[in-house]
């Protein structure tokens, strides 16, 4: 469901005034709409309807369209308090009158806090923003301009001291790429880095410690031995997801992900023998995918499977606006392979949404030639 808390305040006439927001990813699209329509009946002078989140940032003329009155694209740590003290001081109308608002790429982590200690909603702790690669697929290049910014690990420290004495049990991070944190150069890992990170939560008293899994996936060109090692150390979790894609060297390179197959069978055996279960994210129907790519992707995941004892999280490709493969057609997924998934999954070796992400696929293509989405 997209969030959509709202605030209200008052204008310095004494006025009351309603802010409801929402953050959003594209295939959340259809149900906002219906959400928007609740509001309808409401609006007023004085009820504004923000939006934020993946879609708004690469579609905000079609936000706008939808019916909110200011987007936010990027980060917002810094443009929405700015808006809303714009409305409290000079009214909405104001406010209106500059309806998209954006972010500047360059916030600081360490200024803001990973969750709210008073209301104890502790989610995962944002570590990382950004990527340095730019797959083709997705959003996170794109929105954060190929560039990595990282909560130091002072800032860790006192955000997890806090949540434990509030009763914080259990930490996860969110991070597009867990064994990058601390690098300095692609590819290349800093087991100190993450050993001292994931040591200081266990410093803190958190008995529970997850790292190297969802919503911190790796790449597997960043899986080596001393961080594995410097992982095995501290934290509790015994399964690692790790990003090929796809069993075929033709599509990896199409999809700009800077490494090849055997980057990804070298991090599933090295994930392997430090004692850690491989959930291998696979990545079908990208455009241009051939018949010929699929047997291949099979053929590594039969593979991984037999001799790893892996365990597959399977997508299929949706056309997301904001990347360079935004609107293309997905490639059809082939009956033998829709027919392997279902049996792979049947069996427990084979987990995710690729069936429902099919779906989604057609319908951004859908709202795209409808005009929902204008990007």
């Amino acid at each position: 469901m997209a969030e959509s808390p709202e605030a209200t305040a008052r204008l310095a006439g004494g006025q009351a005034i309603s802010l409801i927001c929402f953050s959003f990813m594209t295939p959340m699209l259809a149900q906002v709409g219906e959400e928007l329509k609740l509001f309808q009946e409401r609006r007023s002078e004085t009820l504004m309807l923000l939006a934020g989140g993946p879609h708004a940032s690469a579609d905000p003329e079609g936000c706008m369209k939808l019916g909110f009155d200011l987007v936010f694209v990027g980060e917002s740590e810094e443009t929405l308090p700015e808006a809303i003290d714009e409305i409290l001081e000079q009214g909405p109308a104001s406010a209106r009158a500059r309806p998209i608002r954006r972010g500047s790429g360059n916030a600081d982590l360490d200024r803001y806090p990973p969750f709210s200690v008073p209301d104890k909603l502790f989610g995962p702790i944002e570590i990382q923003r950004g990527c340095l690669y730019g797959c083709t697929y997705c959003q996170v290049p794109v929105l954060n301009h190929g560039k990595v910014r990282e909560r130091s690990l002072p800032s860790l420290e006192a955000y997890v001291g806090k949540a434990r004495e509030a009763g914080f049990t259990r930490v996860k991070f969110l991070a597009s790429n867990a064994l990058g944190y601390g690098s300095r150069s692609p590819g290349k890992p800093d087991a100190d880095a993450i050993g001292e990170l994931l040591r200081i939560c266990r410093a803190q008293g958190i008995p529970q410690v997850a790292y190297g899994t969802f919503p911190s996936e790796t790449r597997p060109d960043y899986v080596d031995a001393a961080v594995l090692e410097a992982v095995r150390s501290h934290a509790s979790n015994k399964t690692i997801v790790v990003g090929i894609q796809s069993g075929s060297d033709r599509v990896l390179r199409a999809l700009h992900r800077g490494h090849t197959v055997e980057d990804g069978i070298r991090a599933v055996r090295l994930l392997n023998e430090h004692g850690f279960r491989a959930y291998v994210d696979v990545l079908f129907s990208t455009p241009g995918e051939t018949v010929e790519d699929c047997r291949q992707s099979l053929d590594l995941m039969e593979m991984l499977l037999k001799q790893y004892h892996a365990k597959i999280h399977a997508h299929t490709f949706m056309p997301l606006p904001g990347n360079p493969l935004w609107g293309q057609e997905p490639s059809p997924l082939p009956d033998f392979v829709r027919a392997k998934l279902r049996d792979f999954r049947e069996n427990g070796l084979l987990d995710g949404w690729w069936e429902e992400q099919e779906v989604i696929a057609r319908d951004i293509l859908k709202w795209k030639k409808e005009g929902l989405i204008r990007a």
